[in-house]
């Protein structure tokens, strides 16, 4: 069966995807929409065979184009649900080969730019990505606040790039996550006894309102 998927979906892909341009562009959906292992997309997602797919577009074309091109055809309606399962399938991958949270960030192009990352659906991958670590791993749980914080510097440079991003907000998408960033930083300063506004006016200079 595997043999068989991996000479099938290959030349599929072959058929389709004539260069790495395709998942290494803006936002490699037309290769996406056309790799179906069946007469329709829901065959395809039924079928037992999508199971190494992710694999072997990995094999292909690299983590990194993978998921950028996932991440983009997620947001688009003809491509969503199979996107959405293969982006769980190269995740998972990632988990069983026991990944860093660095490398999977870094394939999500979460680290390289704060307001791309805010304004990118990165960060609903990521959310994803940690949904599978805490149930693989529940004793290492861990959440989307603190490994941005990680990422961006430790917890007092991330408090004042979410301030930043709620004074002066790109968009609203961008207002919205900064402000879920900001109320989770709140609750885990309470959780250690800290005044979330006395924390939030010394580490992030932010004047404190009446």
């Amino acid at each position: 069966m595997i043999s068989s998927l991996v000479k099938s979906g290959t030349s599929k892909i072959a058929g389709v995807v004539t260069s790495r341009a395709h998942l290494a562009s803006a936002d490699g959906v037309y290769a996406l929409n056309k790799i179906k292992l069946g007469e329709t997309a829901l065959d395809a997602l039924e079928s037992p065979n999508l199971k190494k797919l992710a694999e072997v577009l990995t094999t292909r074309y690299a983590d990194d184009a993978v998921a950028k091109a996932l991440v983009t055809a997620m947001g688009r309606t003809n491509t969503a649900e199979l996107a959405t399962k293969l982006q769980k399938q190269q995740m998972n991958g990632w988990l069983d080969s026991q990944k860093s949270f660095d490398y999977v960030m870094g394939k999500l192009k979460i680290a390289d730019d704060w307001n791309l990352t805010m304004s990118s659906r990165s960060l609903d991958a990521l959310d994803e990505y940690i949904k599978l670590f805490n149930v693989r791993y529940p004793l290492a749980k861990t959440d989307i606040t603190t490994e941005l914080a990680n990422c961006f510097g430790g917890e007092a440079k991330f408090a004042r790039l979410v301030a930043i991003a709620l004074q002066v907000p790109q968009s609203r998408r961008v207002y919205v996550k900064a402000e879920k960033f900001q109320n989770a930083l709140f609750k885990q300063w309470k959780d250690r006894n800290l005044d979330p506004m006395g924390v939030l006016v010394q580490v992030v200079n932010v004047k404190e309102t009446k």
